[in-house]
This record gives C-alpha cells, sequence and structure tokens, in this order.
C-alpha cells in the first residue's frame, strides 16, 4: 500500500513537472517568436521608411538639377 502511494505521488509529481516543463517551454516559445516577429516587424518597418526617406531625397534633388 504505502509503495503504491509513493509510486503514485512520484508518478503524478514527474507529471507536473512535465506539464510544469512543457508548459513553460511553450511560453517560451511564443515569446521568442513574438519577439522574432516584433523584430522582423522593425526591420522591415526600417526598411520601407529608409527607402520613403531615399525616395524622398531623390525626389527634393531632382529639382535642384
Amino acid at each position: 500500500m504505502l509503495l503504491s502511494v509513493k509510486i503514485s505521488l512520484s508518478l503524478y509529481l514527474s507529471s507536473s513537472a512535465l506539464h510544469h516543463s512543457l508548459s513553460l517551454s511553450i511560453s517560451l516559445f511564443l515569446c521568442a517568436s513574438s519577439l522574432l516577429s516584433l523584430s522582423l516587424f522593425l526591420s522591415i518597418s526600417a526598411l520601407n521608411h529608409r527607402r520613403c526617406l531615399d525616395s524622398l531625397l531623390l525626389t527634393l534633388s531632382i529639382p535642384r538639377l
């Protein structure tokens, strides 16, 4: 009886630890993917902003020619 209680308790603890580690890894994965998408969005918007600045400078420098 005591052995079965110990086994079930150890199984419960290992399964709960596995569940916590899985949920932690899933939350870390979601956080990493959101950070990756945020950095991609920022780099794309910076690239678009630079393109807009380049085209604006080009249109501003055309009348001077």
